[in-house]
């Protein structure tokens, strides 16, 4: 016998069925207080799917750019100048197995920059290299 806890309510199972295929798992789970894990199994139960997502594709001269920059540029430079995302930028940097440690203090392209930033409360000082190009 299911937990009176576990049941799912008609206004939740409604709440899935419309907006399974758009909203984001984190999103439905506060809605309905239910974990991401019970969305999935309920909505696999229901037969309900998610279409794919369309994800932008990388041109030839942005892999260009990102193989000639990665390492010698911050990562955060180089998504803003291709309007990407960071993480978007650091798997693809990944893929294609270029490395942050290419960064040599005799070969940096563009300007040394200090910035003092604040983590959590902690002050904290770091060092970027900004392109001049």
């Amino acid at each position: 016998m299911t937990r009176q806890r576990d049941r799912w309510t008609d206004e939740q199972v409604s709440y899935l069925k419309e907006n399974y295929n758009t909203t984001p798992f984190m999103e439905m789970s506060k809605h309905i207080n239910r974990s991401e894990r019970a969305i999935k199994q309920k909505a696999s139960s229901l037969g309900l799917t998610r279409e794919r997502r369309e994800y932008i594709r990388w041109s030839r001269e942005e892999v260009a750019y990102l193989e000639q920059s990665y390492g010698h540029i911050e990562t955060e430079i180089i998504a803003k100048k291709l309007g990407k995302n960071v993480d978007a930028v650091r798997q693809k940097a990944y893929k294609l197995d270029l490395f942050i440690d290419r960064i040599t203090p005799n070969n940096p392209k563009g300007i040394k920059l200090k910035c003092t930033y604040l983590d959590q409360g902690q002050k904290k000082k770091r060092e970027i290299f900004y392109p001049t190009e």
